[in-house]
């Protein structure tokens, strides 16, 4: 039995995250045409980063995605003032100290754990610590979220730790029975939906939830409760060949009785909102 199976822990798991998503990305209100043109393209090198599993592009681009993102949300606050067009500011070393470029920094870091975990690539996170560390050394912005998803170190945020420690577990190659896949699901499905990067992750992830709950119902059907009532709603749900948000919710959903979990009902509406398409 793996260390999540205690049916009690894995009620908690679904109780707890039962407060819907809060956390934003950065909103892009007040920057200029040609700021928004730069943006997009540091964007876009740490997409090809988070996606490609490349540690050196990411470690390359990270402050100019960090100058980026304070850019954006000092044009945010700045709405109404007639300076709209400014060029993206360098940052100083003491920038990259400032709490919300840690939060972003840790954001991105997260995103490129999930994605090597979803591929169950350590050697990449390991290869890319190896890299942060050389270029900004032990205290590296991004730092946190790498111990708690590579040691499982506590970052005081429940949900950080909670998807952190289910990460570094799939990076170890620990196996999972039904329950664990639902719980690790869930948070990394709450995770996901909070990160600058939800729409390169997303896709991957509705994909790592299609491939275990193929596999669980036609290799592991032992592990199941009651198959023979449970199964069907999950075959039903993998029916629908669209790997996104709406997927994964409605997936979760129709798996609790496979798990032998009953949803918290607010949790529960919470799904059944992100079960809906359009």
């Amino acid at each position: 039995m793996s260390r999540y199976s205690n049916q009690k822990r894995a009620k908690r798991a679904a109780t707890s995250a039962a407060t819907p998503s809060s956390k934003k990305g950065v909103s892009t209100s007040g920057a200029g045409p040609a700021a928004m043109t730069d943006v997009k393209t540091r964007k876009d090198r740490m997409n090809k980063a988070v996606s490609g599993l490349d540690s050196a592009l990411f470690t390359e681009h990270l402050v100019g995605w960090l100058e980026a993102t304070a850019y954006l949300r000092s044009r945010s606050e700045a709405v109404g003032s007639k300076d709209q067009t400014g060029a993206i500011p360098s940052f100083s070393a003491a920038d990259l100290e400032k709490p919300p470029a840690r939060a972003v920094a840790d954001d991105a870091v997260f995103a490129f754990c999930i994605s090597a975990a979803l591929n169950a690539d350590k050697a990449a996170v390991e290869k890319f610590e190896a890299s942060l560390s050389a270029r900004f050394g032990a205290a590296f912005p991004g730092s946190a979220a790498l111990g708690c998803c590579l040691r499982g170190t506590e970052t005081g945020d429940p949900l950080d730790s909670a998807a952190g420690g289910f990460i570094k577990d799939m990076l170890e190659a620990k196996a999972f029975d039904p329950r664990d896949i639902w719980n690790a699901g869930l948070r990394l499905l709450e995770k996901v939906r909070q990160s600058n990067f939800v729409q390169e992750l997303i896709g991957p992830l509705a994909k790592w939830h299609r491939d275990r709950w193929t596999h669980i119902i036609t290799q592991q059907l032992f592990n199941v409760t009651r198959p023979r009532a449970t199964v069907p709603p999950i075959e039903e749900v993998l029916s629908d060949k669209t790997n996104d948000q709406c997927f994964i919710a409605c997936l979760l959903i129709a798996a609790t009785g496979a798990v032998d979990l009953e949803l918290d009902e607010t949790y529960r509406a919470h799904l059944q909102g992100l079960a809906r398409r359009g």
